[in-house]
């Protein structure tokens, strides 16, 4: 399931029925993520806003989707209540939900207390399951992202690395 795109969950095979309409409809009487804890959006390292950019172009979401929630959520992950690994979104870019690792041999995902909290479930399901429900709750189809989507190079690395070597040779040549 970590290589579906948001394309193959949208596909008519994967998910028969989806509407539009209803869905619009679904979402205003759920709340998403709070993202109060993530600070400005418009305020996040450029490295998590290409790496979304990029996550965006391989997971195929929408084109007009915002990703600056889900930059903002790999650059502050950490800061967040158990340190949610794994956001559940939409094709929107919307974050739904998060789910926490769990302890033990298995090492399951869990959605997080308060997604669960916030869609009124009374039991911590499964990631699975739990994807699920969320996707009959809001009426349109949810995938998960890790955080280690947004570890390693970028472009924006590379032109940083580009700028400081061609600083550098001015300064040699001057």
């Amino acid at each position: 399931m970590a290589n579906m795109t948001v394309e193959d969950v949208y596909g008519v095979e994967a998910v028969r029925g989806y509407d539009p309409v209803k869905s619009a409809e679904l979402c205003k009487t759920v709340r998403s993520a709070d993202l109060t804890q993530l600070g400005d959006l418009d305020a996040v390292h450029p490295y998590y806003v290409e790496k979304a950019e990029t996550l965006k172009q391989a997971k195929r979401f929408d084109a007009d989707a915002d990703m600056r929630a889900l930059a903002a959520w790999a650059e502050h992950w950490n800061e967040l209540p158990g340190n949610h690994r794994v956001a559940v979104v939409d094709s929107s870019g919307t974050i739904w939900g998060y789910a926490n690792v769990g302890n033990g041999y298995r090492e399951a995902q869990y959605l997080s207390s308060s997604t669960c909290a916030r869609f009124g479930f009374d039991m911590h399901p499964e990631l699975g399951i739990g994807m699920s429900l969320i996707e009959k709750r809001i009426g349109r189809p949810v995938i998960t992202v890790t955080i280690s989507s947004f570890s390693g190079a970028s472009e924006y690395g590379e032109r940083q690395r580009e700028e400081r070597a061609r600083k550098g040779a001015e300064a040699r040549h001057e």
